[in-house]
């Protein structure tokens, strides 16, 4: 008889409780019970300096600092970033050359602004030359005693301005193919210490990734168990507290001694039933 009352009074209460627990939010430490917490595990041990591997994507600029800004932000002008989508298919990886033909103009659409100033730059370098022929040939042709003209004064400032300025801009080029030529020295002499420094880091990275796995499963294992037992030891506080708030008791000892008077009342009703039950019997003799 006892289980046969506890078993809906128990399922009543938990019904309850998931009724609050539904309608208001988990309980706090400033209600009574144990804030739930954010787990937070600890990282794996890393140097206290520098970096695990020896190679560098560092260089020197060597003062070609705002060509390199320059060169890079013509790049992305003339070119976007990433790879177009026409390129991303597995046709183009099989047959590419059958691939490109086939889609020409979705390539031209993608390269468009690049393709226009190579053709302007192929252009430049077939007819400046070809220019210059036509002009010292023409030139060629005319008197030595050529009377000199009043625009002849302006022309020749021009075209010295123009001239300096062309002048300047090879200097310039010149430098920078010095520079360029400099940077492809040292990478060539670079080239077996980076060999070197590449190996060594490959076998770092691997070594670093099985560390670094084994930490995730034994020590941050190890960090989620304690927090899953240390929540566990606060379950009864919570549940308590749920219950409390759903049946408006104070404690769960209050809810265990409901229980037991209803086993008591339960009891009572039995023996008023009974007692009633002959006190018909007896008042149907005394008819009789």
């Amino acid at each position: 008889m006892r289980l046969k009352t506890m078993v809906p009074c128990c399922v009543m209460l938990l019904c309850a409780a998931v009724v609050v627990g539904a309608r208001t939010e988990p309980p706090t430490a400033a209600d009574g019970g144990s804030a739930t917490k954010n787990i937070t595990f600890s990282d794996p041990p890393r140097p206290a300096t520098g970096s695990y591997y020896k190679s560098s994507s560092a260089y020197d600029e060597r003062g070609m600092h705002h060509l390199y800004a320059l060169t890079q932000m013509f790049q992305s002008v003339v070119m976007d970033k990433g790879l177009p989508e026409v390129f991303m298919n597995e046709e183009f990886l099989k047959e590419p050359l059958h691939y490109v033909l086939n889609h020409k103009s979705e390539l031209f659409r993608e390269y468009k602004l690049f393709v226009t100033l190579a053709a302007v730059g192929i252009a430049l370098a077939v007819i400046m030359p070809l220019t210059g022929l036509i002009i010292c040939c023409c030139r060629c042709r005319k008197r030595q005693d050529m009377p000199e003209s009043k625009s002849d004064p302006c022309k020749r400032g021009v075209l010295g301005l123009l001239m300096f300025i062309l002048v300047v801009t090879m200097l310039f080029a010149i430098v920078c193919a010095f520079v360029t030529n400099e940077h492809a020295v040292d990478g060539v002499h670079h080239v077996p210490t980076q060999l070197e420094n590449a190996v060594v880091d490959i076998a770092t990275y691997f070594n670093s990734t099985q560390e670094d796995a084994e930490y995730l499963l034994v020590n941050n294992f190890e960090e989620l168990v304690e927090h899953i037992d240390q929540e566990l030891n606060h379950i009864g506080d919570r549940m308590r507290l749920m219950f409390s708030q759903a049946t408006d008791a104070l404690s769960i000892s209050d809810l265990l001694v409901l229980v037991e008077r209803l086993d008591n009342i339960t009891a009572l009703l039995t023996s008023i039933k009974t007692s009633s039950e002959s006190l018909e019997r007896d008042g149907a003799d005394l008819s009789s």
